[in-house]
This record gives structure tokens, C-alpha cells and sequence, in this order.
């Protein structure tokens, strides 16, 4: 598992405005997660995602929105369409918005 959930689960606390304490006594083992000690299990990925009212992928660091939602490649605005564009009909244009989608 990544640090990103590790510094997702702290951030989500502390905007939740509780203690590491606090939040432990809803959620077992937390500093061991928040710290990347320990590996969660999907029991605990469930109980924080319903805690924090947030998705798994928000949680998991695959995705910037708390629920879930992701942006697909052929959602995101072709420039390279553009009639003085350079990209304009290449190959360049497919690979330019794989790092945005993948990033998103």
C-alpha cells in the first residue's frame, strides 16, 4: 500500500478535527496505518471510507475526488484537434493526454 493512504487517513482525520485517539477508538489500529506500520485490510478500508464518508479511490490515492468519480481520456478536451496545432493528427496527441488522465 502506498503513503498515500497513510497521509490521506491523517489528513481526513485531522480535517475531521479528532485526536489520533479519537479516531482510534472508532477505528482499531489506526496509528499503525497513519504511521504505514501496518497494512490495512479491506475491513478497515470499508470502516475509514465510511467514517471519513469517502470513496475507496480517495482514500487510496487513485483518485482526487471523494467519491470516486474519475475522468477518462476521451472526456478530456482534445487540443491537438485544433486546426493550427502542431499535434494535429499525430500520435503525439494520444500520448500528451495519457500523463493528464493518468495523473487525474
Amino acid at each position: 500500500m502506498s503513503s498515500d493512504f497513510s497521509r490521506c487517513l491523517s489528513l481526513l482525520r485531522q480535517e475531521k478535527g479528532i485526536s489520533q485517539r479519537a479516531a482510534a477508538k472508532d477505528l482499531a489500529l489506526l496509528s499503525h496505518y497513519e504511521n504505514g506500520v501496518r497494512e490495512p485490510g479491506l475491513a478497515f478500508v470499508t470502516k475509514a471510507c465510511n467514517y471519513y464518508n469517502v470513496s475507496a479511490d480517495f482514500l487510496l490515492g487513485r483518485t482526487l475526488s471523494r467519491d470516486g468519480t474519475t475522468i477518462a481520456a476521451e472526456e478530456l478536451y482534445d487540443y491537438s484537434t485544433e486546426k493550427d496545432n502542431v499535434l494535429h493528427g499525430s500520435i503525439m496527441a494520444t500520448l500528451n493526454k495519457k500523463p493528464l488522465v493518468n495523473s487525474i
